[in-house]
């Protein structure tokens, strides 16, 4: 049975008798996460079950030498780390544009496509973590309009950034690159960054998503 678990890298031991992994992750829930908190990542050793359901995780037993580690954050705490992402992504990405443009130019179409697609991931990357944004905050709250409208627009110009890569279209995709996204990134930068100081000025409540709230 397990002996000791890691709550945030932080040793506990555990005084009852702990088998498979769901009732030690029930065990956890129960005594540890405040009514706010979520876990967000479940590790036994190297092996991620974050993901996994009840009925897999029952099926894992645990033993004196396991070594079970568990994060929890609070919905504050994931939107203050995602609004992190989003805007040093978005500042990189602003980054990587200047000097893929100047090299397209320069190079027509015999630059690399590969520094053109790794910007297309990363602004896919970008716009998942937006919509990951919302289904921790209130969508709807007007605090989140500019960067939900953001999301739209860089949304709708990747459609068209696909057809330029696909077709070799290089040039095209520097030139979307200057016209359309570049002062759409620096706006999500600034905006990103004005949200983290609405909330930890105010706190998540008036921002945070009902459906998350009614959960607690």
């Amino acid at each position: 049975m397990l002996k000791k678990i890691y709550i945030n890298k932080k040793e506990i031991p555990v005084p009852v008798p702990l088998k498979d992994l769901a009732t030690a992750v029930l065990w956890a829930t129960q005594t540890f996460l405040k009514k706010d908190e979520v876990i967000t990542s479940i590790f036994l050793g190297d092996k991620d079950y974050t993901e996994a359901n009840d009925t897999k995780l029952a099926q894992v037993n645990l033993t004196a030498s396991s070594r079970l580690s568990i994060n929890k954050e609070s919905p504050q705490e994931i939107s203050m780390q995602t609004l992190d992402t989003i805007r040093d992504l978005a500042h990189n990405i602003q980054k990587m544009l200047k000097f893929v443009v100047l090299r397209t130019w320069e190079a027509g179409d015999a630059v690399e496509a590969k520094e053109i697609d790794i910007i297309r991931n990363d602004i896919d990357l970008l716009l998942n973590l937006v919509t990951h944004l919302n289904g921790i905050l209130n969508k709807h709250h007007q605090a989140l309009s500019p960067i939900n409208g953001l999301h739209v627009m860089l949304k709708s110009y990747q459609k068209e950034l696909v057809s330029a890569f696909q077709a070799k279209n290089y040039k095209a995709c520097s030139k979307l690159f200057v016209t359309r996204y570049e002062e759409l990134l620096r706006d999500l930068t600034v905006e990103s960054e004005d949200l983290q100081l609405r909330i930890m000025a105010n706190g998540l409540s008036e921002l945070q998503n009902p459906l998350m709230v009614e959960q607690k």
